[in-house]
């Protein structure tokens, strides 16, 4: 996360160099809005968000979004809000797996179908920074998000930076490819702060051990 944090800070600067995101009221697009979640869709006008001489829109290139992804080497998108409910749409995005138009218009829903509060929107819609996972582009993506608001306003969007987690599904499979001596394997543990020491993976327990222990747990650190 700290990589990431830094990524979201060079964004920041690349975003104050071109005089930040502005909303549009006055310049408006239709667009075809699909619920993430749901894939129930929509028509929908919304106002343009512009960084300097870019504006969103369905047929809009990548602009400056293109430029904080190669600058950070992270996927980079930017939403905003469409209703009243916080509900959030994808107007622009840049990365090696996101194409120009891929995925602009599908939206993250600010309730859930169980209709619980999206914990994602929750935050931004308060005014805070969200570090977390984030569904995007078919897969899970750990970003960091700022909200964008003007001045003491109501929250109109928001801008994120992540690290596709796709790659970490590579790891998995080739550490279970490994194997130490006749019984015994790899774990990962981490390193960082107060969860030094806590197991992030480890290989699934044989049948046997599985009987004898009932779980699947990490060794123990020694």
């Amino acid at each position: 996360m700290d990589a990431l944090n830094a990524n979201m800070e060079a964004a920041r600067l690349l975003l104050a160099k071109d005089g930040g995101v502005h909303l549009n009221p006055a310049r408006k697009s239709s667009w075809q809005a699909v619920n993430q979640e749901t894939n129930d869709a929509s028509t929908v006008s919304a106002p343009s968000l512009s960084i300097g001489a870019w504006q969103s829109a369905p047929e809009a290139t990548q602009g400056p979004l293109r430029q904080i992804s190669d600058a950070t080497g992270r996927a980079s998108v930017l939403f905003e809000r469409i209703n009243p409910e916080g509900d959030m749409m994808l107007v622009g995005g840049a990365a090696a797996e996101i194409g120009a138009h891929t995925a602009l218009g599908t939206y993250i829903p600010a309730r859930l179908p169980g209709d619980e509060p999206n914990p994602v929107l929750q935050t931004i819609l308060g005014g805070q920074v969200y570090r977390g996972r984030l569904y995007l582009q078919g897969s899970w993506h750990t970003v960091v998000c700022d909200p964008l608001r003007q001045g003491a306003g109501d929250v109109y969007g928001m801008v994120c930076v992540g690290l596709n987690n796709s790659g970490i599904r590579s790891l998995e499979a080739e550490l279970k490819a490994n194997y130490v001596g006749t019984h015994g394997s790899v774990a990962v543990f981490m390193s960082t702060a107060k969860i030094a020491g806590s197991c992030w993976w480890s290989p699934p327990a044989s049948p046997r051990r599985r009987r004898r222990s009932g779980s699947q747990r990490c060794w123990r650190r020694v």
